[in-house]
């Protein structure tokens, strides 16, 4: 992902980050949150819905290691 927010707004908006999935989910307050399959989506779509997606893609261009990168430095384990 290109933007990372603070903790405080992930809190606050109820956000739900799943590392083995790689899913971020952004529920709505008066609704339950639900993960679609592309083919889903194609089909919600054509038929005028209102959808809201995000697509993230990650890929390491450089040669740097996990431990490397600052977000990763700041919270070691």
């Amino acid at each position: 992902m290109d933007v990372v927010f603070g903790m405080n707004w992930l809190i606050f908006n109820r956000v739900h980050i799943n590392c083995c999935a790689k899913t971020v989910v952004f529920p709505r307050p008066e609704e339950d949150s639900s993960l679609i399959s592309s083919k889903e989506m194609t089909k919600s779509l054509s038929e005028q819905a209102e959808v809201f997606a995000m697509f993230a893609s990650l890929k390491l261009e450089s040669g740097n290691k996990m431990e490397e990168l600052p977000i990763v430095c700041e919270f070691p384990d």
